[in-house]
């Protein structure tokens, strides 16, 4: 038998199919229809430096413009396709496309008549430490932080 614990964590398999599914707008804003479902992380699997999820937006839907002054970010389109501004760049884009997003650059994504799947890697473990601004959005709300 293989000792699969250590000071970095412990080994852990988990399947995008069957991890819990929870409304972003949650622990976001309201205006986020993602959908994440958490597949590596601190609280699950003790790793102190990867977080990966997979996002999930319907059609017609907003992952809302925000920023990370802390960490840079990692989409990489599972399934689907959908609309991604990064900073002053808005472009298309479809499965097996990947964005590095740096940090301190806003970025949003959205969805027109398909649905989309992303999945999504940070350089940090623990949500806690991953810092989110949200941008003033069309209907005038102003910027505010999500822990």
């Amino acid at each position: 038998m293989t000792d699969t614990s250590s000071p970095f964590g412990e080994v852990h398999f988990t399947s995008v199919y069957t991890a819990p599914e929870r409304a972003l707008s949650g622990v976001t804003v309201a205006e986020d229809q993602a959908m994440s479902r958490s597949l590596i992380k601190q609280p699950i699997c003790g790793s102190p430096d990867l977080l990966m999820a997979m996002y999930r937006m319907g059609p017609n839907e907003i992952h809302p413009a925000h920023l990370h002054d802390n960490v840079g970010e990692i989409y990489m389109i599972f399934e689907g396709s959908g609309i991604v501004t990064v900073g002053d760049e808005t472009r298309p884009v479809s499965r097996g496309d990947a964005i590095y997003i740096p940090r301190g650059v806003s970025h949003a994504m959205r969805t027109e008549d398909s649905s989309v799947a992303v999945l999504v890697i940070f350089p940090e473990g623990d949500p806690e430490k991953i810092h989110k601004t949200f941008l003033p959005t069309a209907a005038g709300e102003g910027a505010h932080d999500v822990a």
